[in-house]
């Protein structure tokens, strides 16, 4: 059986994904709500073959920044990687929302990350957009009923509480491309100004949904 409600909490690193969802998963627990929080991000059943296999072509590589180990994909300099890893993937998310979304049961869901935030990894490590929005928007359908939320901030204020998102070189990049498919994957855009705000936002989509 399906999850009956769902929501995705999306944004890049520093935006306030995981303390929103705390706060929120605290009043949902007051209010004696029956709710699951999971973590979605880095889905790789099929796909550790092909991850294994680019350590050893150099199109996988792990960098230390700012004293951070860092994983880069590079696999958008061969066409063939990239659509074997963005295959491979795909059947990985699949099996993971039949698992975790259909086999299981809970009255609510709330999810750090989701399906969105999936295709943006996918575009930069692939560089293929529109077939990445294709398999994130099939995926999406596997789950009519979910709400998909985008946290944003500005990008100084993340960088100023949490300098270490620049330890990722993609970070400006995947500011943009949030941009670019929010029209596409999210039902609603919340400019995170605090905590409470932001929580009281999502709960009266909660409340007139009837979660």
């Amino acid at each position: 059986m399906c999850f009956k409600n769902i929501i995705f909490i999306s944004g890049v690193d520093g935006v306030g994904k995981s303390s929103i969802i705390n706060h929120l998963s605290s009043v949902l627990h007051n209010n004696k709500t029956d709710h699951k929080v999971i973590w979605i991000r880095f889905i790789n059943y099929l796909s550790k073959f092909i991850l294994f296999l680019t350590r050893f072509t150099g199109h996988n590589k792990k960098k230390i920044i700012m004293g951070n180990k860092i994983g880069f994909h590079y696999f958008y300099t061969s066409n063939i990687i990239s659509f074997v890893f963005l295959t491979l993937q795909f059947v990985d998310q699949l099996i993971y929302i039949l698992i975790n979304f259909y086999f299981l049961k809970k009255r609510f869901v709330i999810s750090d990350r989701g399906i969105p935030d999936t295709v943006v990894d996918w575009i930069i490590d692939t560089h293929k957009v529109k077939l990445a929005i294709i398999m994130g928007t099939l995926l999406v359908k596997l789950l009519p009923n979910a709400k998909y939320i985008l946290l944003v901030r500005d990008e100084e204020e993340i960088i100023k509480n949490r300098p270490d998102v620049l330890s990722d070189e993609n970070f400006y990049l995947r500011v943009r491309l949030y941009r670019k498919i929010s029209k596409i994957f999210f039902n609603k855009i919340i400019f995170n100004h605090s905590i409470k705000r932001s929580v009281k936002e999502i709960m009266k989509d909660i409340n007139h949904e009837n979660y």
